[in-house]
């Protein structure tokens, strides 16, 4: 553990060497049976001391110490454990070295707090994974699992959101949490029921209840008994079924056409991407019924709202999709340029993750095929990309000159907010190349200061 932790020690009067990007640490890593832990360390030493790059270093170092002491909890802890570890960690360094998009993926800052929380309530739904950092995301994730373990009431839970966000993973996460039963977890997509089939769609009925009931049929509540039913696009119910539906969530009970009325034991997900209120003043849908089923309630932000996951969501749909790379580990896994991943990044996502996903497993699949294992670029994408975006810039102005340079402050504050080069230099009449300059100067400032602090 001493020797690792020297790794991100911040060392200095030492130089970088040219060929940084060349190192092969994937191959040391496979070597590393035969190897020695002090070569691993001396390794990892001489080629990661760029300024940039200390910050990551700590953070996967505090995230290995972590793993580390919860490995040695475990009854299965071994030296093998150890080594698979370290292996794990290595090739995070590797890649952060290596990738611009890796590194931004971990230095998301994650308060320690929540960071523990997050997983402690992710251990609830192993089974499904919600990729995101997102604070918002964070807290849904940390609450749906103490939801769902309530047993003395009933706890139902509203998803609101647009298409794409994920509400199907949290009400499976909710379902998981809850302990049931997963395969009486139904999902039903109310916007989908004709009218004159809702009784028997949604309650059952028996055989010989009407003319074409030739055998006895269990409703999704029935269905779901000792699970979970998943009700996507609620605000799409038909106002005339909304005040029966409402009976059936306040007493847990149905009747089946040409039945006994009879109790289901349920968990209820309720999801929606209209505004439910704004439904309730057109008259479409009950106010009753949007009291019954707001109670617990969680706001999805779309994926424009946070663009700090889409470099998390992109390398996770890539290991997903690659299928070459899952044949074939010696091959060089695929990476995103940092002009696409800009562009990716600009673009509006209408259909949030969902659209991302579909958009990268087309790419893959394409990349699977042609066996190139090339960067991916901006040229990969699907013409509208380029197309929405420029349509989305409005026209250029009059050129107003250069203005006053911006403060190391503002940039640092543009950066943040995810402005591009580009896009600052527009900003401040200059062009990309001059941006660049600053920001290398404030890196270089940086650095210096490290250093004093650090011979200090």
């Amino acid at each position: 553990m001493n020797s690792f932790w020297k790794t991100i020690h911040p060392f200095r009067n030492q130089k970088i060497p040219k060929n940084l990007i060349n190192f092969d640490l994937t191959k040391f890593i496979k070597r590393q049976k035969r190897s020695n832990h002090k070569e691993m360390v001396e390794v990892v030493r001489a080629n990661c001391k760029k300024e940039f790059f200390q910050k990551p270093l700590f953070i996967l170092a505090n995230r290995f110490i972590l793993e580390y002491i919860e490995l040695a909890r475990k009854i299965d802890f071994s030296y093998a454990a150890v080594w698979q570890l370290k292996e794990k960690y290595l090739k995070l360094l590797h890649e952060s070295i290596v990738s611009a998009r890796k590194r931004e993926s971990i230095l998301i800052k994650v308060p320690e707090a929540e960071r523990k929380e997050v997983q402690e309530a992710e251990k609830q739904f192993p089974n499904v994974e919600i990729i995101s950092n997102d604070s918002a995301i964070n807290l849904i994730k940390i609450k749906i699992p103490k939801y769902a373990k309530i047993k003395e009431l009933d706890i139902d839970i509203l998803l609101t959101g647009e298409t794409g966000t994920g509400k199907d993973l949290f009400a499976r996460a909710f379902n998981e949490s809850s302990g049931r039963d997963d395969d009486k977890f139904v999902i039903v997509n109310c916007g989908s029921i004709p009218e004159n089939l809702f009784e028997s769609q949604f309650f059952g009925h028996e055989k010989g209840a009407f003319t074409d009931a030739k055998e006895k049929r269990l409703g999704y509540f029935e269905q779901a008994d000792g699970g979970t039913i998943f009700l996507d696009e609620i605000g799409e119910l038909d106002l005339n079924h909304q005040k029966r539906f409402l009976r059936v969530l306040e007493n847990r009970e149905i009747q089946p056409l040409g039945g006994k009325s009879k109790k289901v034991d349920v968990k209820i997900v309720y999801a929606t991407n209209r505004n439910l209120n704004q439904r309730v003043e057109d008259g479409e849908f009950r106010r009753d019924l949007l009291h019954r089923i707001n109670k617990y309630s969680f706001s999805i932000p779309p994926l424009r709202k946070r663009k700090h996951d889409i470099p998390l969501l992109v390398d996770s749909f890539i290991g997903k999709y690659d299928e070459n790379l899952k044949n074939n580990p010696e091959l060089k896994p695929l990476d995103v340029t940092a002009d696409c991943m800009a562009l990716i990044k600009e673009y509006k996502w209408e259909g949030n993750v969902r659209e991302l996903k579909n958009v990268i497993e087309r790419i893959i699949v394409d990349r699977n095929i042609d066996d190139n294992r090339q960067d991916i670029e901006s040229s990969d994408l699907p013409q509208y990309f380029s197309d929405t975006i420029d349509s989305a810039k409005p026209a250029p102005g009059p050129r107003k000159g250069r203005k006053k340079k911006p403060s190391d402050e503002e940039l640092i504050r543009l950066k943040n907010d995810g402005w591009t080069h580009a896009e600052v230099g527009t900003k401040y009449g200059v062009r990309r190349e001059t941006v660049t300059r600053w920001y290398a100067a404030i890196r270089k400032k940086n650095f210096q200061s490290q250093s004093d602090k650090n011979i200090t």
